[in-house]
């Protein structure tokens, strides 16, 4: 075992005692663990990893998966199904009224042949974040899972995709921004939409409609 000094000033080593006390532990436990991960030479899927089977104790989303998207002939061939914002939230929900739905959502989410939008990554982070929601996560969690749903083909927000959302919110009476979520199914290629807030079985846009919560 070694001992080593670290040098802080006031302010910093205050601060740092505080936030020690309010995770139940002490700074020097604190440095000693960082430089264990560090000395480790942790990887950041790694740590995204471990971080994941924090909020799911009872499941492995990873599997050793790696991060990027399917690339090539495989992915280009690959139908995919097109996830709305309810999947994700389900996935962190601790409310034991959604246990089914949240096993149901991580359960879907280890699947290779799912596809999202900006749009549905940037509605996850407004409501998990969430101050007055029960299980809200810290900023710095919920920003790191959406990149590791960027693993994903995610769909951008684009003028032809807005213009398509308008044409579905006038044709089958959709609010526009279930339309939008309709417009980025179709942008990806995808035949299924696997949503909780539309019509189980409905068919908008060639794009079926399908509630994985039945």
């Amino acid at each position: 075992m070694k001992n080593i000094a670290v040098t802080l000033a006031d302010e910093s080593y205050r601060r740092a005692r505080v936030k020690a006390a309010e995770m139940d532990t002490s700074v020097s436990a604190l440095v000693k663990q960082f430089l264990s991960e560090f000395a480790a030479g942790e990887s950041e899927f790694e740590r995204l990893k471990k971080m994941e089977r924090a909020l799911r104790p009872d499941r492995d989303l990873w599997r050793r998966r790696p991060l990027a998207a399917p690339r090539g002939p495989r992915a280009q061939a690959m139908t995919r199904r097109f996830i709305d914002t309810a999947v994700l939230l389900y996935s962190i929900s601790q409310d034991r009224a959604e246990a089914g739905k949240h096993e149901r959502a991580v359960a879907l989410l280890e699947e290779d042949d799912l596809a999202l939008s900006v749009q549905v990554l940037q509605e996850f982070y407004v409501e998990a974040t969430r101050a007055d929601r029960p299980d809200a996560l810290p900023a710095d969690v919920a920003a790191d899972l959406i990149r590791t749903w960027m693993r994903f083909p995610v769909q951008e927000m684009t003028a032809r995709v807005h213009e398509a959302a308008l044409e579905i919110e006038a044709e089958h009476g959709l609010a526009y921004w279930d339309s939008t979520i309709v417009a980025a199914a179709q942008a990806l290629g995808c035949q299924e939409l696997h949503s909780e807030d539309l019509r189980h079985g409905q068919r908008v846009g060639g794009v079926a409609i399908v509630n994985p919560f039945r």
